[in-house]
C-alpha cells in the first residue's frame, strides 16, 4: 500500500473536490441546493477515479505513471471539461514518452505540487461556503409553518373516503388572461371539463409567483408569514423543501388512513420519493445538482443511457411529462383511499411538444428556466406556449376520463396552475412585471356530492384544501382572505402584497 499511496493521493483529492468546486463556483447551487446533495456525486467521482487509475495501471504497469494518467483524466473529466479531449491526448502522449523521460521525472515533486494545489482549492471553497452558510437561517421545518388546528380528530378513513388528486400544471394560465395576453380562446377545453362535472374557478389567482412558495402555501393551507419572519432576507430556497414535501395536507390525510402516491417531476422540491408509491420512468433519478454537474462534465456521456438515467435533456423532460399523464391514468386502480400529488412541468418552459404532441427539440442548450424571454422572442414564446398548452389540454382530458372511469368511488380532483406563464415577468421587480399574466391561474375542481357547484370563483390555492377538508372531513377550517404576494428571487421571503395590482391587464406590456 505504501507503494501505491503517493500516486493515488493527487487524483483522489481532485476527484473528491470536483463536486465541491462545482458547487462553489455556481452561486445558484447554494440558493437552490443544500450542500448535502453533493455527497452522492462525490462518491461517484471517486469511483471514476478508481476506474481511471486501474485502467492506467493495466496499460502502463507503472504505479507513478498510473497516478499521473489518472489525475489527468480526473482533471479532464470533472475540472477542465471544456478541454477534456486535449487532456486525454496529453495522457496518451505521456504514456508513449514515459520510458524516455521516466528517469528525469520526480513524481514526488509533481504529486506534492498537485496535492498542495488541491488543498488550496478545497480550503478556499470551504471558506467561501462557510461564510455563505453563516448567513442562511436553517430552522427546523416546524419553525417555518404555523400548525393548522382542525376540529375533526384524526381517525381511520372509512372505505367511502374519496381518493384525492392534486394535479399541478406548472405555468397554466387562466382563460381570460390567455385571451387577452396570448390571443387564445381556451373555452372548448373549459367546457369539456364542465361536461365531465368539474367546476372552473373563473377568477382563480395564485397566492405567490414562484412554484415553491405557491405550493408551500397551498399544501400547508396558509400564507407564509412565519416563513418570512424566520428566513428574513435570505435568498436560499432549499431550507423550505421539507415544508413542501411533508406538508400539513399530507399529514392531515396520512393521519386519517390515506396512502400517498407521488409522481416524478425532475424538480427536487416536488419530486417526493418517500410516499407509499412513487411513479418514475427512470431507473436512476439524478437530483438537480447532479444533473447540472453531468451536463457540464464528461459524465454527459450518460446521455446515451437516457432510457434509464434521467439525464437533463429535452427528451428526458418530454418523457417525464408523458409518464406523468400515463401514471395518473393508471393510479385510480391502485388501492385507496389515497392522496395523489403530481407536479407536471407543462406548459412551463421548455416547450417540448407541438399542439399535436409531436416532439419539439429547441435549438438552445437544455434549460428549464422560467425567464425564457432572454432566449425566445415574444412571438415565438407565445406560439410555443399555446401549442404546448393545447397538447396538455388533450392529455388532461384523456387522463381525467381514465381516472373517473376507473375509480371505484367518485374521487376529489383539484387541478390548477401554480402560477401563470412568465413572458412578462421580471423576477426581481413587481413594478416591471405583468402581474395579471403571472397570477392568473387555471383552477378546476371535481367535488362529488351535493353542493359541488358552490366553489367561489375567486378561490385561491391557499383555500383549496381548507374547502375540501371542510366538505369531506368536517374539519372546521375557516377560509382565509384571498391575497396575493410578490417576492424578488434575491429576497425570496420578503413578501409584497400585490392583491390590488394583479387585475390590471397588460396585453401590450413591453418586454424590457
Amino acid at each position: 500500500m505504501k507503494k501505491f499511496l503517493p500516486s493515488l493521493l493527487p487524483g483522489l483529492l481532485f476527484a473528491l473536490i470536483a463536486p465541491l468546486l462545482f458547487y462553489t463556483f455556481n452561486p445558484e447551487n447554494r440558493i437552490y441546493i443544500p450542500w448535502q446533495e453533493t455527497l452522492r456525486l462525490t462518491l461517484i467521482c471517486v469511483v471514476f477515479f478508481g476506474v481511471y487509475y486501474g485502467l492506467a495501471w493495466l496499460a502502463s504497469r507503472q504505479v507513478d505513471a498510473a497516478g499521473a494518467i489518472a489525475v489527468l483524466l480526473v482533471l479532464g473529466s470533472f475540472h477542465l471539461w471544456q478541454v477534456s479531449l486535449l487532456v486525454v491526448l496529453a495522457a496518451g502522449l505521456f504514456v508513449l514518452m514515459l520510458r524516455l523521460v521516466r528517469r528525469r521525472i520526480q513524481y514526488s515533486w509533481v504529486n506534492t505540487m498537485l496535492i498542495c494545489l488541491g488543498l488550496v482549492l478545497a480550503g478556499w471553497s470551504v471558506a467561501q461556503l462557510t461564510a455563505f452558510f453563516r448567513t442562511i437561517p436553517t430552522p427546523e421545518p416546524d419553525a417555518l409553518i404555523q400548525p393548522i388546528a382542525a376540529s375533526a380528530a384524526p381517525q381511520s378513513a372509512p372505505q367511502t373516503s374519496p381518493d384525492i388528486y392534486y394535479i399541478i400544471l406548472d405555468g397554466y394560465g387562466r382563460a381570460d388572461m390567455l385571451q387577452s395576453v396570448y390571443g387564445y380562446d381556451n373555452t372548448p377545453f373549459l367546457q369539456a371539463l364542465r361536461d365531465l362535472g368539474f367546476v372552473v374557478a373563473d377568477d382563480g389567482r395564485s397566492n405567490y409567483a414562484q412554484t415553491v412558495l405557491s405550493l408551500g402555501s397551498s399544501l400547508n393551507m396558509q400564507y407564509l408569514e412565519v416563513m418570512s419572519e424566520t428566513m428574513g432576507d435570505s435568498p436560499a430556497w432549499w431550507p423550505v423543501r421539507d415544508v413542501l414535501q411533508h406538508s400539513q395536507v399530507r399529514q392531515f390525510l396520512e393521519e386519517r388512513g390515506y396512502r400517498t402516491v407521488f409522481t416524478g417531476s425532475l424538480f427536487d422540491f416536488t419530486d417526493i420519493h418517500d410516499g407509499d408509491e412513487y411513479w418514475n420512468p427512470f431507473a436512476v433519478q439524478l437530483n438537480n445538482f447532479e444533473s447540472g454537474f453531468v451536463r457540464f462534465t464528461s459524465l454527459s456521456a450518460l446521455q446515451g443511457l437516457d432510457r434509464f438515467v434521467a439525464y437533463p435533456s429535452y427528451a428526458t423532460h418530454r418523457r417525464m411529462i408523458q409518464a406523468n399523464f400515463s401514471a395518473l391514468s393508471q393510479i385510480a386502480a391502485s388501492p385507496g383511499p389515497k392522496f395523489v400529488f403530481a407536479h407536471i412541468i407543462a406548459p412551463h418552459p421548455p416547450f417540448v411538444f407541438d399542439a399535436d404532441g409531436n416532439p419539439v427539440d429547441p435549438d438552445y442548450p437544455f434549460t428549464m428556466v422560467d425567464k425564457m424571454r432572454v432566449i425566445l422572442d415574444e412571438a415565438t414564446y407565445k406560439q410555443s406556449y399555446i401549442a404546448e398548452l393545447q397538447y396538455v389540454n388533450a392529455q388532461v382530458l384523456a387522463m381525467l376520463r381514465a381516472i373517473l372511469e376507473d375509480s371505484s368511488a367518485a374521487p376529489v380532483i383539484l387541478i390548477q396552475g401554480d402560477h401563470g406563464p412568465g413572458l412578462y415577468l421580471d423576477s426581481e421587480s413587481a413594478a416591471d412585471s405583468c402581474l395579471y399574466e403571472r397570477y392568473s391561474i387555471f383552477s378546476a375542481y371535481y367535488l362529488p356530492g351535493p353542493g359541488s357547484e358552490r366553489v367561489p370563483g375567486t378561490i385561491s390555492p391557499v383555500n383549496s384544501f381548507r374547502m375540501v377538508f371542510n366538505r369531506y372531513f368536517a374539519s372546521g377550517l375557516p377560509l382565509l382572505p384571498d391575497r396575493n404576494y410578490f417576492s424578488p428571487s434575491s429576497r425570496f421571503y420578503t413578501f409584497e402584497d400585490v392583491t390590488d395590482e394583479i387585475g390590471t391587464t397588460c396585453a401590450t406590456n413591453p418586454i424590457p
